[in-house]
């Protein structure tokens, strides 16, 4: 007899896996936000949340993640460090962005508090951040072609 809780036998529920990894969204933005506001590098949250995401979304959908599962998986991830990382400015400097919104200058706040009428500003940040958000993104994709390799596709049974 298969066990039913077997990943194999079970057919992925995308909607619960997805659901399950949408908690990494909260999370995610919050230790990106005390990791920058303590003057770290925070592109390291990107392997994080990735790693976060997967495992949440495989907890949800019965342990298995398709080619679908990954690339819904990899949406959130890259919306969780989007919004991460602007929460994470606004956060720097709260003043700034409040005299801001009531100014009508939101995008010379950002450009302001980035350092982008700087040289240098806030590149390395940014490129950790890209890397380590690519880095788990790949690994998301990756595990997907693993398990369609390793285990058969799952069946309906028959009605």
């Amino acid at each position: 007899m298969t066990d039913p809780s077997d990943p194999a036998v079970t057919p992925e529920n995308r909607t619960r896996g997805t659901l399950l990894a949408l908690l990494i969204l909260p999370a995610g933005i919050i230790a990106w936000t005390i990791i920058w506001s303590i003057g770290y590098i925070s592109g390291i949250v990107g392997i994080g949340v990735a790693l976060g995401a997967l495992a949440l979304y495989r907890r949800g959908s019965g342990g298995r993640i398709s080619m679908n599962g990954a690339a819904r998986v990899s949406g959130i991830i890259v919306v969780t460090l989007l919004v991460a990382f602007f929460v994470g400015v606004i956060a720097a400097d709260p003043l700034l962005f409040s005299r801001a919104m009531r100014t009508g200058r939101v995008f010379q706040a950002f450009g302001q508090e980035l350092g982008l009428y700087e040289t240098g500003g806030l590149v390395i940040n940014i490129l950790l951040l890209v890397a380590f958000t690519v880095l788990g993104v790949f690994t998301v994709f990756r595990t997907a072609v693993t398990q369609a390799r390793q285990q058969p596709p799952v069946t309906d049974p028959p009605a």
